[in-house]
């Protein structure tokens, strides 16, 4: 049966307390306590290194997110750069598979009251 990694890890960690609070001396399934937190030792190692990996996640979705305000605007500066250029501009193919609408290709924006009345 599967247990949730807080289920496991809460269990651990009650089992250790309340062996160390009420009955240090004593064996549990012919365990001491010693030997019980060696035996689950292997399993808390395991919470630990993916807490260091998820802390090394975070940092490195961090890092990411500040270089891609760079890049964004490195990126910016040379569509705007295209878009400026004499052979290529607005109107070319790169501009265009750079992800923009062509000026050639863009609607007016000319809306006629008259057209809007009959359609309506």
């Amino acid at each position: 049966m599967y247990y949730s990694e807080k289920q496991v890890a809460g269990k651990i960690t009650r089992t250790t307390e309340a062996w160390e609070e009420h009955a240090l001396p004593v064996k549990f399934a012919e365990m001491t306590l010693d030997q019980f937190k060696t035996k689950v030792k292997p399993s808390l190692d395991c919470r630990e290194k993916i807490a260091s990996l998820r802390r090394q996640l975070e940092a490195a979705i961090k890092k990411r997110q500040e270089c891609d305000v760079a890049s964004t605007d490195i990126c910016t500066k040379a569509v705007n750069a295209v878009r400026g250029d004499i052979e290529h501009g607005e109107d070319s193919a790169f501009f265009k598979a750079l992800g923009y609408v062509p000026k050639s290709e863009r609607k007016s924006g000319l809306r006629r009251m008259a057209t809007l009345k009959k359609a309506a």
